[in-house]
Formats: structure tokens, C-alpha cells, sequence
């Protein structure tokens, strides 16, 4: 009796698996919205990586512009930079999901806030300031004479 006990357990389970697994939305890898992308490979390679992540709810939102926070939060994933620390910016609570990723990129020296005492997480990245953090990342030196070759007009901070 014990052994028709211990098959019927087996295969109620195997069943109820089989059940999960067949009604359970399945996504291969990472974000649900980037299989017709045109950066779908660079996207999955860098997420395979830990460099990026999708949003907690499936998705990735592959043409929407990158955030201040999510800017920082690759360069620290890129740079391994995981340095904890503070930041006593107004717009920046230390219950934010990017308190300690911006914490840790304005430690490293690479990043700063804005003069009247915010950071704007929220705010579009703008090339420049994506490329003065790449720069201070980076230790370059300055190069006026690098700007030249741009038709937009670059902020004098960041020439």
C-alpha cells in the first residue's frame, strides 16, 4: 500500500509540474520586449553580462531614454564599482532603488550633481553628461580641441 502511495505522490506532482510549466509564462532570457529589437543581441549580451537589467515587470523599454540613475548604475556595473557610501542630494532618498548606485558613482569621482543640491535621477542623460562621466571614469584628460568635431552645441563644462 505504501508503494501505490509513494507512485500516486509522484505522479501528482509530476502532473501538477507539467501543469505549472505548460501555463507558466516562459521567457527564454531577460526582458520580454526586446526579441524584434535591432539591439536585441547587444542587449542580451550585456544582460547576460550583469551590466544591465530589465524592469521587475519583464520588460526592458528598449527605445525609451536612459535615466541619470540608470546611467550610473551601468557605468558602476561596468567599472565593478559596487564602493558604498552617501549623498545628501534633495531629489535622492536613501529608500530609492538607486540611492547607493549614485552613492557610489559621485564616491568614485566620476559623477556629480547639480548646483542647486539635486541630481535629477530621472532626467534624460544627456550626451555630455554622459560623456564627462565616461571621461572622469576613465581619468581623461581635458581636450578642447576634441569637441571640434560635433555640430551640436556642447556645454562649456563639458568641452
Amino acid at each position: 500500500m505504501r508503494k501505490n502511495a509513494k507512485k500516486a505522490t509522484k505522479r501528482t506532482c509530476s502532473m501538477a509540474l507539467a501543469a505549472v510549466l505548460a501555463f507558466a509564462p516562459v521567457t527564454v532570457f531577460g526582458a520580454t520586449d526586446t526579441a524584434n529589437h535591432w539591439a536585441n543581441a547587444v542587449i542580451s549580451d550585456w544582460e547576460s553580462k550583469g551590466l544591465i537589467k530589465g524592469y521587475e515587470d519583464g520588460t526592458f523599454k528598449p527605445d525609451n531614454s536612459v535615466s541619470r540613475a540608470e546611467f550610473v548604475t551601468m557605468m558602476n556595473n561596468v567599472l565593478k564599482n559596487d564602493a558604498e557610501g552617501t549623498v545628501s542630494f534633495t531629489d535622492v532618498k536613501e529608500t530609492d532603488w538607486f540611492y547607493q548606485a549614485v552613492a557610489a558613482a559621485v564616491n568614485a569621482g566620476y559623477c556629480n550633481g547639480y548646483e542647486d543640491g539635486t541630481f535629477k535621477p530621472s532626467a534624460t542623460i544627456s550626451r555630455a553628461e554622459a560623456a564627462v562621466m565616461v571621461a572622469n571614469a576613465m581619468g581623461l584628460e581635458q581636450d578642447a580641441a576634441g569637441a571640434e568635431g560635433f555640430s551640436d552645441e556642447i556645454p562649456v563644462w563639458a568641452v
